[in-house]
């Protein structure tokens, strides 16, 4: 990546990283997509903006297996 696109707007810089000649690494396309993101949208509320039920609470529990994560995701 490393590259410098100064003087240019954010628009035209996000169409540009669209028409790379090589694809980045999946490092830096989490990343640029985490700055992309919150370029448009700004920084994640602190609080909950969605309420979680006390059923949904109990499913995010960490002793839970993946078939029952699997089974409460497919089920909300």
């Amino acid at each position: 990546m490393g590259m410098k696109w100064t003087g240019l707007t954010f628009e035209i810089a996000a169409e540009e990283m669209r028409r790379l000649k090589s694809t980045p690494s999946e490092r830096e396309q989490m990343k640029l997509y985490g700055l992309y993101k919150q370029a448009l949208h700004g920084d994640i509320p602190n609080e909950d903006v969605y309420p979680v039920s006390q059923k949904e609470k109990q499913s995010l529990e960490p002793e839970k297996s993946s078939a029952l994560a699997e089974r409460v995701y497919l089920t909300n």
